[in-house]
C-alpha cells in the first residue's frame, strides 16, 4: 500500500493507495505514530485509492481513532470506493467514523 502526505485548511490528510490489509499493518501504524508525535493527531483518511479492505485494517482503523483519541484528535474517512463503502457500513464504522462519500 502506498501512503501520501498533505496538509491544507482542514489539517492532515493521509491518503491511501492499493490493498488495505494485514501486510500494511506495520506501515500504517508506523505513519500514525509518526504524524502523533509531530502534533498532528487530527487526521482525514483518504480512501479514494483503497481498492480492497480487510479486518486487519479495520483493526488498524479502530486503533489509530484510539491513539488520535488520546492525543486529542480524530480520524475522518472520505471517499471510499463502493467495495470499501459496503465493508464499512456492514462492519457499522459509519457509527464510530465521520465517513464522507
Amino acid at each position: 500500500m502506498d501512503m501520501y502526505i498533505t496538509e491544507g485548511k482542514r489539517g492532515v490528510t493521509l491518503a491511501l493507495k492499493g490493498r488495505f490489509d494485514f501486510h500494511s499493518h506495520q506501515q500504517f501504524r508506523g505513519m500514525i505514530e509518526k504524524l502523533i508525535a509531530a502534533g498532528k493527531p487530527c487526521l482525514t483518511i483518504d480512501l479514494t485509492g483503497v481498492d480492497f479492505i480487510d479486518s486487519s485494517a479495520l483493526g488498524m482503523l479502530l486503533l489509530a481513532r484510539e491513539s488520535c483519541k488520546n492525543a486529542g484528535g480524530g480520524i475522518d474517512l472520505v471517499h471510499p470506493q463502493e467495495y470499501v463503502h459496503r465493508v464499512l457500513k456492514l462492519c457499522r464504522f459509519d457509527e464510530v467514523f465521520q465517513v464522507e462519500r
